[in-house]
Order: C-alpha cells, then sequence, then structure tokens
C-alpha cells in the first residue's frame, strides 16, 4: 500500500468514525485527496517513512562487518561513539562517511 492509499485510509476512517460517512466515502473512493484530514496523514506518514529510513540506514551501517573491523588499532565503530545512531534519532543527516 503506498503512502496516499494509507492517509487515505487512515483519513476516511477517523471521518467515518466522527460520523461523516459521505465524507469518508468520498475519500476512500479517491475524491477526497483535497480534504485536510487526508493531507495531514501523508505529512505525517512521510515524516515516519523518513524517520525510518534515517533509522534503517544506520542499522545497516553497525550490521556491516566491517564497521566492527580494527583498523589501525581503531575501529570504525570506536570512533563513531554512537554519532550515527544521534544523528539517526534527531533527524540530522549523519557525516559524510555514512553515505552511500
Amino acid at each position: 500500500m503506498d503512502d496516499l492509499s494509507k492517509a487515505r485510509a487512515a483519513a476516511a476512517r477517523y471521518l467515518g468514525d466522527r460520523g461523516y460517512g459521505d465524507e469518508a466515502k468520498a475519500i476512500r473512493d479517491g475524491a477526497g485527496d483535497d480534504f485536510a484530514e487526508v493531507r495531514i496523514a501523508v505529512q505525517i506518514i512521510a515524516q515516519q517513512n523518513a524517520r525510518s529510513q534515517r533509522i534503517e540506514q544506520a542499522l545497516n551501517t553497525y550490521a556491516a562487518p566491517d564497521f566492527w573491523d580494527d583498523i589501525g588499532g581503531t575501529s570504525e565503530a570506536g570512533t563513531d561513539a554512537g554519532n550515527l545512531a544521534r544523528h539517526s534519532l534527531s533527524g540530522t543527516t549523519p557525516p559524510g562517511r555514512y553515505q552511500d
């Protein structure tokens, strides 16, 4: 299910639960994308997706075997000191060495 479909489902349920059946049906039918509830849901889903991507990037970096290998007596993990995780959780871009 794509983000817009998820947003439509959430907005339709929200409105339906509050007694706005016609509006909920319009959203489910794809005719309510201009409703504030749909636009808000799209933004929330996009923010959650961005956060999930940052966390996944951090986990992939930490999961890579070479991250833990000793390099000249120090490991990448030792010099990182949690920096990657802090950036991922705070919503900022990690330093360039972590980029693909």
